[in-house]
């Protein structure tokens, strides 16, 4: 079990990183003591495996900074911040 959570939904921040503001929301996140997991909602309607994979590698860049952000945030390990996009169509989580 991974123990008690703080849970945000639509958790808006700011953090300094490579010497630039960052400001962003994301959609959900689940904080534990030692992790924790980013969840962003996306509405891209992908018919396929291949158009799914393609719409996962755009967002990766903006689930990087998710991660850099929440660990300076939290003090978190970035290695240790799993990052989740669910695709509302076709309903479809792809971990990236």
């Amino acid at each position: 079990a991974k123990g008690m959570c703080d849970v945000g939904r639509g958790r808006a921040f700011e953090v300094v990183l490579c010497n630039e503001m960052i400001s962003g929301v994301v959609a959900r996140v689940h904080v534990y003591a030692d992790q924790a997991e980013v969840l962003d909602f996306k509405s891209d309607r992908v018919g396929d495996e291949s158009s799914l994979q393609q719409a996962a590698k755009k967002y990766e860049p903006q689930m990087a900074t998710y991660r850099q952000a929440l660990g300076k945030l939290t003090g978190l390990k970035e290695f240790s911040i799993e990052c989740s996009l669910v695709f509302t169509h076709p309903c479809r989580v792809i971990e990236v």
